[in-house]
């Protein structure tokens, strides 16, 4: 259990952190989303809002820890979620690139799990 609270603390810290960046361009908000309860450990980013005559609606990013891992079913950063979070600590094996499918996990280095 205390892997999994270390896991929530520095998902959310790099949540936090992915969403006080602002895009260059448009009045687009950028939000950080966390939910704990009820054992879903749910975080994502969101932007929206207008560029232009052109709405924004995007789900930046979304993680979220099952069966002991994270899970990063969304990635759009730069950076790299997985990337950050190893940087700060957490098992390559630990994390599973959700938006591959399964057998192209084997290929990273990060969990092959289906």
């Amino acid at each position: 259990m205390e892997r999994i609270v270390s896991y929530q603390r520095l998902l959310q810290q790099q949540i936090e952190r992915i969403a006080a960046g602002t895009p260059g361009h448009g009045e687009i908000e950028t939000v950080a989303l966390c939910d704990r309860e009820q054992d879903q450990y749910q975080y994502q980013v969101l932007q929206l809002g207008w560029d232009g005559d052109r709405r924004v609606f995007t789900v930046l990013v979304h993680a979220r820890i099952k069966e002991g891992r994270i899970w990063i079913e969304r990635d759009g950063t730069a950076e790299g979620l997985a990337s950050l979070l190893v940087a700060g600590g957490v098992p390559a094996d630990a994390i599973v690139l959700a938006f591959y499918p399964a057998w192209k996990r084997a290929y990273t280095d990060f969990a092959a799990v289906s």
